[in-house]
């Protein structure tokens, strides 16, 4: 197929000024902390096409082609999609399909994949501009900012110098755990949190690792729990069994890309950190 043309015919549709109204756009989403923004600012319905990371809300890809990992993208794939804008995290690839998407003149709004308050404060707004819902975006970052600083007074309850390991599972042979750099990192430095872990960015792990690093709790991702048990993840790593964590069964599982996206729903997510900790009797 001439990705060329299909790209000239669909510039001869293309509304391509910021003013475009809701019911005439037709968006493609690449990142799922994009689409869920782009959601609540109530454009969902205008979404065409999303990613596989785009599990939130979680109907989305069951009315829309999925597009599959956003770090696997096919240019051909997007352009089918006869879109009037892409909205795309900057960490998608490879390169050479999205320089082609690019070469072709369809309307990319590129955001960043920063894991902060400040970046994802940023987020919201571009997007709430590029949709004309300014007003909304900043409603949006508002209930964002009073629930961490909800959050950020129950943290003061939990006892001080708790270890904290996050563990990133995507089955039995994807572990890693999270250190500098990374969302659960912030996460836990915004609300005053240790984390087990030193190093920096995700890095694979194994058992004798864990036993050294001994966390008070271990931090899963949810959709680990649809994958395996604790049991099972004992097994698998069996230095976890032998930590203070495990000992006391201060595992928990955490909603994956509301944890991790650094979205709107990054005050919930820091409540529900704060709330699970409670739930182990984490208090001072």
């Amino acid at each position: 197929m001439n990705l060329k043309k299909i790209a000239v015919t669909l510039a001869s549709v293309m509304l391509l000024s910021t003013g475009v109204q809701a019911k005439e756009q037709r968006l493609v989403a690449i990142g799922g902390s994009i689409t869920e923004v782009i959601c609540a600012l109530g454009h969902c319905q205008d979404i065409v096409a999303a990613d596989a990371t785009s599990v939130y809300p979680s109907d989305l890809l069951e009315r829309v082609p999925n597009l599959g990992y956003y770090r696997q993208l096919s240019a051909e794939g997007v352009v089918k999609q006869k879109a009037d804008r892409i909205f795309m995290i900057d960490s998608a690839g490879p390169i050479k399909e999205v320089e082609k998407l690019k070469s072709l003149g369809i309307p990319i709004e590129t955001l960043s994949s920063k894991k902060t308050v400040e970046a994802a404060e940023d987020r919201i707004l571009k997007l709430g501009a590029k949709l004309n819902k300014a007003d909304q975006a900043r409603e949006l970052i508002k209930q964002m900012k009073s629930d961490l600083s909800r959050a950020k007074v129950k943290a003061k309850t939990i006892r001080p110098g708790v270890k904290i390991l996050f563990i990133y599972s995507r089955g039995r042979d994807r572990m890693m755990v999270a250190g500098r750099d990374t969302g659960p990192d912030e996460m836990f430095r915004i609300l005053g949190l240790k984390n087990a872990f030193p190093g920096k960015g995700f890095k694979p792990v194994s058992g004798e690792a864990i036993m050294k690093l001994n966390p008070d709790v271990i931090v899963f991702p949810e959709n680990s729990k649809e994958k395996m048990t604790v049991q099972e993840i004992q097994q698998m790593i069996p230095g976890i069994k032998y930590t203070a964590a495990a000992k006391q069964k201060r595992i928990l599982f955490i909603d994956d890309l509301k944890f991790l996206g650094f979205t709107h729903r990054l005050g919930e997510a820091a409540l529900d950190l704060i709330r699970g900790l409670e739930s182990l009797q984490w208090r001072s």
